[in-house]
């Protein structure tokens, strides 16, 4: 299985020209498991914004994608969200990946928010279909198995 992490964030721009700061915003996305993990349907989210991944993205095991948030090429390790103006708040925000089912796979916070941990992530079937079961992040110190038919 792949398990998917948003394991850095960058709100932060220093550049005088506003091409130049929306590309030093970014969000990076790790597969920390196994499987490749296609991400059709999945999207970036936050606030109101979100960012549709690009058709056949995946990230294989081990390797990132990291989302820049102004212009450019993409290529296997870089897509770029097509913003002309920054997006995410160094003083405190959060930033979501949702999956093609609209749920939260990993979420990241930072600044004023709680903390500056990133949320457990979901485990992932290693296909585009729906997971037979998910392993959600720990309540009160337990892990609780949810099951559900596959999708065909």
């Amino acid at each position: 299985k792949g398990v998917l992490r948003i394991t850095k964030v960058n709100a932060t721009s220093t550049a005088k020209k506003m091409s130049r700061r929306t590309n030093q915003e970014y969000i990076t996305i790790k597969n920390t498991g196994r499987s490749t993990v296609l991400l059709d349907g999945y999207h970036l989210r936050r606030d109101v914004s979100t960012y549709p991944f690009l058709p056949d993205t995946s990230i294989r095991p081990y390797q990132s994608l990291t989302v820049r948030i102004g212009k450019g090429q993409p290529t296997d390790s870089t897509q770029y969200w097509g913003r002309d103006s920054t997006l995410l708040r160094d003083s405190g925000d959060s930033v979501a990946l949702m999956s093609n089912r609209n749920v939260t796979i990993s979420a990241k916070k930072w600044g004023k928010h709680i903390n500056s941990s990133s949320v457990p992530a979901l485990l992932l079937a290693p296909t585009a279909r729906q997971p037979r079961s998910l392993l959600l992040p720990p309540a009160l110190g337990r892990y609780h198995l949810v099951s559900r038919e596959a999708t065909k």
